[in-house]
């Protein structure tokens, strides 16, 4: 049913209220001093048109008749029906304009919510590692598994950075079987956040001490320099090989 031929005992015709509409609505585009008065209007002749619609014909009708865009009329009517909020929030509402106005009846925005990026880990095994300090070098042994050595360096260049280093096969360390993990970045590490990457690599030390950190860190993690310094000083034969 096209709701343009639509009539209601006691309302205005549909094409009349269309022509106050874009009235309006070309008033509140054109007359800055008063164009919230202007849009608040439009917002009431936009409810009353849509309550002379069919079911499902306002976008239609909206599309044929009115200059502006749905979302623009959607604005106008929530002016209108929010007038008393903006009044009450507003002491010159001649002042303010329809930006405002729609800023001030705005829905507020869900708060954030902080995502726990490490949910679900052994909170007893974290409590078991010892609080981490740029100054101290933590250590964690397996009571049942004596074939891994877990270290957490302090970084010099990043305090409050550290690497960790996961000494896999120990009694195989120097020979085909042996590894270490480490990461050669450092990372801001917190017990919750170890514990999450130790867990991930199926190990959970349960003998955990610290010691003051060491001058010299492990030669993965060295700086480029201190790794050609130390190839240097084991290949003193070599006169080419000077330290950068």
């Amino acid at each position: 049913m096209d709701c343009t031929t639509i009539t209601t005992e006691g309302q205005t015709d549909l094409t009349t209220l269309a022509s106050e509409i874009n009235r309006e609505h070309r008033a509140a585009t054109e007359t800055a001093k008063s164009a919230l008065e202007h849009a608040r209007r439009c917002g009431e002749l936009l409810s009353e048109a849509k309550g002379g619609c069919p079911h499902g014909a306002w976008l239609a009708w909206l599309e044929s008749n009115f200059e502006g865009t749905p979302r623009l009329a959607q604005q106008y009517m929530r002016v209108a029906d929010r007038w008393p909020e903006i009044t009450a929030n507003t002491k010159h509402v001649s002042h303010l304009s329809f930006r405002e106005a729609l800023r001030l009846t705005a829905e507020p925005k869900p708060a954030a919510t902080t995502r726990d990026y490490f949910a679900g880990v052994d909170e007893d095994f974290a409590a078991l590692i010892p609080e981490l300090s740029p100054d101290r070098m933590l250590h964690g042994l397996d009571e049942h598994d004596r074939s891994y050595l877990v270290e957490v360096h302090p970084s010099r260049e990043h305090p409050g950075y550290y690497h960790l280093l996961v000494y896999r096969n120990l009694d195989e360390l120097d020979g085909p079987d042996g590894w270490v993990d480490f990461n050669s970045r450092p990372l801001k590490f917190t017990a919750r956040m170890l514990a999450y990457f130790l867990d991930r690599q199926g190990i959970k030390p349960t003998i955990w001490g610290s010691k003051p950190a060491k001058k010299e860190v492990p030669w993965m993690i060295e700086t480029g320099a201190e790794r050609m310094e130390r190839l240097c000083r084991r290949a003193k034969e070599r006169p080419e090989c000077t330290t950068p």
